[in-house]
């Protein structure tokens, strides 16, 4: 196979984590106690072309110049939009209707502006302290983000390159989700891999981004085999699409979702394209993580509920010119159970 570019490593720690939130009454105290909790939820979504009030030049066409309708209020509403669909995803997971998960890992978000705006309109009492945001590279129009209720104590960077081109990064964020190392560390890496559209040969693109995921993923495995690992994220293809990650376990094997799906009350997917419902969002995970012990993967499930889904029961797509709908991907989600 013909080599498109280079991966190149780079480990940054820390200095892209921020603190988000420093409401009164949180305390250090507070987050010992709540990584004690028995189960803990993660929400993936690409929340699609999430730009911010300000441009800047890197937008989407319909998102800048003269003759654009977005605006400083249709972003508003969005961020709005954004914690329903965050609140929704909760919903299905057998939680609160106005919970939000523990961790919530984003793509396609333009700037830190967007993460900053989105935790002022969540309650003080109800929000992320943490979070890691790595702005768009080479005029990149957006990024991925991950906003966790847990103290994130490292975070590492790995860029790769097709040719001259940077793609996005595999982020990778450590969480301290118990009161100690070991066990009680989750390592999260988030990913928005190369879209099959496009005049490159997209197919070769990803299939490096694999190799470049399946290698840090093999390093975890080897070198920390206790500690639990999940790699998810918009990956733009299926699950019959992997070579390298088949390795692992996936999510859209999780028997409970199956069975859902064969009831009729999940969809075969989280994407709708050409008339068919495709799995591109993925998490992947380490076999610790379904071992019976410590935490494993018990429920998994995709957020179809309206208004994310027309009365058809697909994505409502988010429109700038009518400023209406929510994504062209629907949110998917996890519950880790301490055993």
């Amino acid at each position: 196979m013909k080599k498109l570019g280079r991966i190149l490593t780079l480990s940054i720690f820390i200095c892209f984590s921020f603190l988000l939130v420093s409401c009164t009454g949180c305390s250090s105290r507070f987050f010992l106690q709540s990584t004690g909790k028995d189960e803990i939820s993660i929400v993936s979504y690409n929340a699609q072309t999430f730009f911010d009030a300000v441009e800047d030049g890197n937008e989407f066409k319909e998102f800048k110049g003269s003759k654009t309708k977005w605006s400083k209020e249709k972003y508003a509403e969005r961020l709005l939009r954004l914690k329903e669909a965050v609140n929704l995803a909760c919903l299905g997971l057998g939680l609160g209707e106005k919970e939000i998960p523990d961790i919530l890992v984003l793509q396609e978000i333009e700037s830190r502006a967007v993460i900053d705006d989105f935790c002022k309109i969540l309650p003080m009492n109800n929000s992320y302290k943490y979070a890691v945001f790595i702005p768009p590279q080479n005029r990149g129009a957006f990024s991925t983000a991950l906003l966790s209720k847990f103290p994130i104590t490292e975070t590492k960077v790995f860029n790769v390159y097709s040719g001259k081109r940077s793609l996005r990064p595999l982020i990778e964020t450590r969480i301290q989700i118990g009161n100690s190392t070991g066990d009680n560390e989750l390592v999260l890496l988030n990913v928005h891999w190369k879209s099959k559209v496009g005049d490159s040969d997209t197919d070769s693109i990803r299939r490096q981004q694999e190799e470049q995921a399946y290698k840090r993923l093999l390093e975890l495995k080897n070198s920390e085999p206790q500690t639990p690992f999940i790699i998810c994220g918009d990956f733009n293809q299926t699950l019959g699409e992997f070579s390298l990650l088949s390795e692992f376990d996936n999510c859209w094997n999780a028997e409970t979702y199956q069975r859902a799906v064969q009831a009729g009350s999940q969809p075969s997917g989280s994407y709708f394209y050409r008339g068919k419902w495709e799995g591109i969002d993925h998490f992947f995970y380490s076999d610790n993580l379904s071992d019976g012990k410590n935490l494993d993967l018990s429920f998994f499930c995709v957020i179809n509920s309206m208004p994310l889904t027309n009365k058809a029961g697909k994505p409502q797509k988010y429109s700038v010119s009518k400023g209406t709908g929510y994504s062209d991907h629907l949110p998917i989600g996890i519950i880790l159970k301490r055993q």
